[in-house]
C-alpha cells in the first residue's frame, strides 16, 4: 500500500473523492489551529478557537489558581470575560496563562509533523470531530496510532476549535468541563 497522498486519491471512488473534498475546510481549520499550537503560538490560535473554549481555557487556569488571583483582588468571572475575549492577548496576565496552556499542550505529545484520520466525524449539528495522529506518516488499515481528539464547531461562517482532547463541548463554570 502506497504512502503518497496522491495515489491514495487517485485509488479512491468519485463518491470518495466528493466526501474527502467536502471536508477540506474543517480539516484545513483544524489543522491551522493545531499548528499555531505546535508552534508555541496561543495567540495566534486564540481567535481560531469557539469562545466557549477559550473561556474554559481561562477558567480552568483560574480555578488552578484561584487563591492567588483572589488574594490579589482579581474578580475571577470578570476576568474571564475579559481574557477569554478575542483581545485576551493584550491581557496583563496573557503571559502566565499562556505559559500553563502552552506546557498542557505539550503533554499531548502532538508534534509539528501531525496528520488527521481519514474524515471528520459527525458529532451533531454542526459539530465535527477530527482525530489528529501523532507523528506525520499515513495510517493504514488495520494499524494502530495514538490519536487526540479534536472537536470543531461550524459557527455559521467558518470552523473553530471547541474541544481539545475530547469529543463533548466544554462546560464552563469553576471548575469548568474541558
Amino acid at each position: 500500500m502506497s504512502d503518497d497522498p496522491m495515489e491514495l486519491i487517485k485509488n479512491m471512488t468519485s463518491e470518495e473523492r466528493a466526501t474527502l473534498a467536502a471536508q477540506f475546510a474543517v480539516v484545513a481549520a483544524g489543522g491551522a489551529f493545531v499548528s499555531a499550537l505546535a508552534d508555541g503560538d496561543l495567540a495566534a490560535a486564540w481567535p481560531m478557537m469557539h469562545p466557549d473554549m477559550r473561556l474554559v481555557w481561562v477558567q480552568s487556569w483560574q480555578y488552578s489558581n484561584r487563591e492567588a488571583l483572589e488574594s490579589d483582588g482579581y474578580n475571577l468571572p470578570e476576568m474571564a470575560e475579559i481574557m477569554s475575549a478575542a483581545t485576551g492577548p493584550e491581557y496583563l496576565l496573557w503571559g502566565q496563562f499562556a505559559g500553563v496552556a502552552m506546557r498542557d499542550f505539550a503533554r499531548l505529545g502532538i508534534e509539528e509533523g501531525f496528520g488527521f484520520g481519514s474524515f471528520p466525524r459527525l458529532v451533531g449539528p454542526d459539530l465535527e470531530l477530527l482525530h489528529i495522529h501523532r507523528g506525520a506518516g499515513i495510517v493504514h488499515p488495520g494499524e494502530s496510532a495514538v490519536v487526540v481528539q479534536l472537536l470543531m464547531a461550524f459557527d455559521g461562517q467558518r470552523w473553530l476549535a471547541l474541544a481539545l482532547g475530547g469529543e463533548a463541548p466544554p462546560v464552563p463554570g469553576y471548575p469548568p468541563t474541558l
